[in-house]
């Protein structure tokens, strides 16, 4: 059983000695019961793509099952006595934490959590203004974001070139309309030529 706080998360604190008390029933229960602070550990987080906090998980034969029921001491004992995460449909695994995807995903956290701290570095230590730091670091994220953009523009390219769109000849086409025009004109004329021969003939008659 994982959890995933910060130090800074009034529901985590709420939450630490329930946590810390069930975790001593660990060695009875034949599990693992461990705590990841999103400050220190971005990487793992962005693994795990935490948005909430504290984000309980299951972890037991590399399947991953997210945590919701009620946060008390005995309802953590409950939930692994009883095999209730088995009633829990595991994480697919394309958002698995160990997958490709989300590797990558951590990767970006990490890229913000170093994009915090170059911040407060800039305001602590050399005393920039914030609206300076916020500018400064705008301007390096959109232009980290063209770049990459960039790049898989051209990679897809490279791998999927475009297809030529075929040409068409405008002036055949034209040619084509003009001739079907040229040709209802005539059968219209001879259609028109005969009435009028008909009618004749009943006049004479």
């Amino acid at each position: 059983m994982i959890e995933f706080f910060a130090p800074w998360c009034p529901a985590c604190r709420h939450l630490n000695p329930v946590w810390e008390d069930f975790a001593t029933w660990s060695l009875d229960l034949g599990i693992k019961v461990g705590q990841v602070d999103i400050t220190s550990s971005p990487g793992l987080s962005g693994r795990f793509m935490i948005t909430a906090l504290p984000t309980i998980y299951h972890v037991k034969d590399k399947q991953f099952r997210p945590y919701r029921g009620p946060r008390s001491k005995d309802d953590f004992l409950l939930f692994i006595e009883e095999k209730r995460w088995q009633s829990i449909e595991p994480i697919s695994t394309w958002y698995s934490p160990d997958s490709l995807l989300m590797g990558g995903i951590s990767g970006f956290y990490r890229i913000s959590m170093e994009m915090r701290n170059l911040l407060t570095v800039l305001t602590d230590t050399y005393g920039i203004p914030v609206w300076a730091t916020y500018l400064l670091c705008g301007g390096v994220t959109i232009a980290f974001g063209l770049a990459l953009g960039m790049f898989l523009v051209i990679c897809i390219d490279f791998f999927y070139p475009q297809k030529p769109f075929p040409r068409t000849d405008r002036t055949d086409t034209r040619d084509t309309n003009r001739t079907n025009n040229d040709d209802e004109t005539e059968d219209l004329e001879d259609d028109l030529e005969e009435d009028i021969n008909k009618a004749d003939t009943k006049k004479t008659k």
